[in-house]
């Protein structure tokens, strides 16, 4: 008999095991806020643009419930999960991350449809997240894939060490990103957007203090401190990082990715 292969069958059942369980959690934990009194939002974007530090950060305002990826897995109703996942929330102020590969890949163009009705009827605020550096996004990713570690949290996240990508890799991965940013684009058109830029907005700790305050305005609430614990986990310095980086930097020379080399 051949061997269980646990993470296809997490991945067939698992959106299957959230809806249930968020269906569940409705009955047993009893209504929340009703649905015309909550303000929702949304934080969308690409992974490894700070949607993290932006939920640890929202989650921590008293007025407040900001959730992980809920749709992580691919649901048969994903918005009727959504509504399920909401509805016992006591704040008036109810978000969740949504990245967008999980909107492209496991939705279909009718679930995306809906997702988007969804949005615009219930008048949801958008947090977009993107990346200025298309390397710098494609190298985090990357690092993280081949250490298991995707945040600070994760306590193999304080062993750096040096990695050997391949150039057809690393521009897979930022072709990738362009073709998602332009779904995002086309997915966000015409819907109340507020843009963050990971480069700009959440790299380092003052930037951090500004965009809370900025976003707290965007959705209507006081300013208050807030919790983040996590720290950047991509060194800096990709020369040191990456063993051939020599290499990648003339593979790229004269392509239309040359700029993020300068």
């Amino acid at each position: 008999m051949n061997q269980l292969d646990y993470p296809t069958i997490k991945r067939n059942l698992g959106g299957s095991v959230l809806e249930a369980k968020a269906m569940l959690r409705r009955i047993t934990d009893g209504p929340g806020i009703a649905p015309q009194d909550r303000k929702l939002f949304i934080l969308f974007g690409r992974g490894r643009s700070g949607s993290t530090v932006l939920v640890n950060m929202l989650d921590s305002h008293p007025e407040v419930t900001c959730l992980g990826e809920i749709l992580r897995y691919r649901t048969l109703a994903p918005v009727t999960y959504i509504n399920n996942s909401l509805a016992s929330l006591k704040t008036h102020h109810q978000g969740f991350k949504l990245l967008s590969y999980q909107v492209r890949t496991l939705c279909s163009r009718a679930n995306q449809q809906r997702i988007r009705e969804w949005i615009e009827e219930n008048e949801a605020k958008i947090i977009h997240l993107s990346r200025e550096s298309l390397l710098g996004h494609a190298i985090s990713n990357i690092y993280a894939v081949r250490r298991g570690a995707y945040h600070s949290t994760d306590k193999r996240a304080a062993e750096h060490s040096r990695i050997h990508i391949e150039p057809a890799e690393l521009s897979a991965r930022m072709d990738g990103s362009l073709r998602l940013l332009d779904f995002e684009r086309h997915f966000l058109d015409g819907l109340d957007t507020f843009e963050i830029v990971y480069e700009r907005d959440l790299e380092d700790a003052g930037a951090q203090v500004r965009t809370n305050r900025a976003i707290l305005d965007y959705l209507g609430l006081e300013h208050q401190d807030f919790t983040v614990g996590l720290e950047k986990v991509t060194p800096r310095n990709y020369e040191e990082l990456i063993s051939n980086w020599a290499e990648i930097k003339r593979h790229f020379k004269g392509t239309q990715f040359e700029s993020y080399f300068a």
